[in-house]
């Protein structure tokens, strides 16, 4: 398959993925969505400046958009900011981790064992 071909593909993975329209994307690079069409069949290349602010909209490296598509694990706008904050706030971090319950995480291990404790039914006598 030729890089043209790997693009295209990559194109319409990531637009459809992220949910935009053909108009959507368009507007958002700044083009006609018979642009984006284009771009997707194959049809029209993409400019290197476009394809880098179109890899910025689908947070993904540029050599991404060279290879086989949906090869490598995206995260969504939502996840990309949640991740984004949790880094932001290192003190808050402990308490996301109990929340989720991590493995290394003792204090949640120690509050799992607890509830267990609490909820399981004794024997009467």
């Amino acid at each position: 398959m030729s890089i043209k071909e790997e693009i295209a593909k990559n194109i319409l993975f990531y637009r459809k993925k992220y949910g935009y329209t053909q108009s959507q994307l368009g507007k958002l690079l700044g083009v006609r969505n018979t642009s984006v069409s284009n771009w997707e069949t194959g049809d029209n290349s993409i400019d290197i400046e476009t394809l880098i602010k179109l890899c910025k909209i689908f947070n993904v490296e540029l050599n991404d958009m060279y290879g086989p598509f949906g090869k490598k694990e995206e995260f969504t706008e939502k996840e990309r900011k949640i991740i984004e904050a949790y880094r932001a706030k290192p003190g808050m971090q402990p308490a996301v981790d109990t929340l989720l319950l991590t493995e290394n995480n003792t204090l949640a291990n120690d509050m799992k064992s607890t509830i267990e404790k609490v909820t399981t039914p004794t024997k009467q006598k």
